[in-house]
């Protein structure tokens, strides 16, 4: 019952991602950056989500920011992989070909504080 709930979660945040334009993603992010002045970095959620391959996750870095990075991190709480965010883009690709089947964290941090985690399902 758990699992089919968490699918219907998952699919229902994988077709609102796909509906979305990137455009219309990355206004949303740069308004929520300029309405909270205490963020200094904003991201969409991954899509598609559960990914197979690869997943791209829109975002927004403050020029005020000297140092951004997005964190993947496994259920145990390990880091598994880690990114360096361009301020001069507004989104990553990441592979996710080396990780196994399961739930995974990701977060992003600006100048080593954490703003934000989300969730990331990984699924072949």
């Amino acid at each position: 019952m758990k699992i089919s709930i968490l699918l219907a979660i998952c699919l229902l945040s994988f077709s609102l991602a796909i509906a979305q334009t990137d455009s219309d993603a990355v206004k949303t992010l740069r308004r929520d950056l300029t309405e909270h002045t205490s963020v200094r970095v904003t991201m969409g959620e991954a899509y598609p989500n559960p990914a197979r391959a690869d997943v791209t996750i829109d975002y927004v870095v403050s020029p005020n920011v000297h140092e951004a990075k997005l964190t993947v991190y496994n259920m145990l709480g390990a880091n598994v992989a880690e990114y360096e965010l361009n301020k001069k883009e507004s989104n990553i690709e990441i592979s996710v070909a080396n990780l196994k089947d399961g739930v995974y964290f990701y977060s992003v941090s600006a100048d080593g504080h954490k703003e934000q985690t989300r969730r990331l399902v990984v699924r072949r």
